[in-house]
C-alpha cells in the first residue's frame, strides 16, 4: 500500500473515532438533562410551584413570590442549603409558605436545578447626563 493511502486511511480512521466519541458526549449534554437536575425540578414543582415560577421565563402565580430563575440575583444559591435542610418557614401576611425539610440528596438536586435556570440580572439604565446615558 502506498504511504499516501496509509496516511489517508489513518486520518479517516481518526476522524471516525473522534465522531464515535463526540456523538455520545453531545447527546448526553444536549438531549437528556442530568437526573439530579430532573429530580430538583420535580421537587420545585411539587413544593414551590403553587406560588413561585419554577421554570425560566414564567411569571410567579403569586406576584410577591420571586421566580426561581432570579434567585441567584438575590442570594447566593449555596445559602439556601441550610434553610432547605432545617425547613424553610416563612410567613407572609396573605400566604403561608408550606413547611418542609429536604434531605441532603434532595438539597443537592434542588440546587442543581436552580443553577441550570438562573438568568443574569438586567443591567440598570445609566442615569441621564452620564457618559453614554442618552443625552
Amino acid at each position: 500500500m502506498k504511504p499516501a493511502v496509509k496516511i489517508g486511511l489513518g486520518v479517516a480512521g481518526a476522524a471516525v473515532l473522534a465522531g464515535i466519541v463526540a456523538v455520545p458526549l453531545a447527546l448526553r449534554n444536549h438531549v437528556k438533562p442530568d437526573a439530579s437536575v430532573e429530580r430538583g425540578h420535580a421537587l420545585a414543582v411539587e413544593y414551590c410551584s403553587r406560588c413561585h415560577a419554577v421554570e425560566p421565563g414564567k411569571t410567579s402565580p403569586v406576584a410577591d413570590a420571586p421566580p426561581f430563575y432570579t434567585f441567584a440575583q438575590r442570594w447566593p444559591l449555596e445559602d439556601l442549603e441550610e434553610a432547605l435542610a432545617e425547613g424553610i418557614m416563612v410567613s407572609h401576611q396573605k400566604y403561608q409558605m408550606p413547611v418542609f425539610q429536604f434531605d441532603p440528596d434532595q438539597i443537592a438536586d434542588f440546587i442543581a436545578y436552580l443553577r441550570t435556570i438562573q438568568v443574569p440580572a438586567p443591567k440598570a439604565p445609566e442615569p441621564a447626563g452620564a457618559p453614554g446615558g442618552g443625552n
